[in-house]
């Protein structure tokens, strides 16, 4: 089982525990997967987020500084950004307001994009474990 991620789909944040694949029928599609495997603080995350998208050496590790990277990017030029963060479960887990904080910064951003036509997608890869049973499944485009 894949989730697929269709980058003119009207959604900027995907969570899934199965592998994702970009339906890229926009070129060029940079894509990013890195871990938060190990991150306990939001501030290690932003560093995983920052190498994946090769910040620059002045990103300052706030959600400032991550607004301000997000809506530059001149550095990697591209139609569409799509950044996998696997190993999320845990990260949400320890810091879930300031990882919603990080998701409502990348959605402020990703509306920025829209005006350009450029596409800035995020998706949490989590595992099966990290399912919380009391929450309905809800599949894509269903409600």
């Amino acid at each position: 089982m894949t989730y697929n991620i269709s980058l003119s789909d009207g959604v900027d944040v995907h969570f899934s525990s199965a592998p994702f694949i970009v339906e890229d029928e926009i070129s060029p599609v940079i894509a990013r997967e890195a871990s938060l495997s190990g991150c306990m603080d939001i501030r290690s995350v932003y560093r995983v987020v920052a190498k994946a998208l090769e910040f620059p050496d002045y990103f300052g590790e706030n959600l400032d500084a991550l607004y301000d990277c997000l809506t530059d990017l001149s550095w990697l030029e591209a139609a569409a950004y799509v950044v996998v963060l696997s190993d999320a479960g845990t990260a949400w887990t320890r810091m879930p307001l300031s990882m919603g904080r990080m998701v409502n910064t990348w959605l402020d951003a990703s509306r920025f994009w829209q005006e350009e036509g450029i596409y800035l997608k995020l998706a949490f890869q989590l595992t099966d474990q990290d399912a919380d049973p009391s929450l309905p499944v809800v599949e894509a485009g269903k409600s």
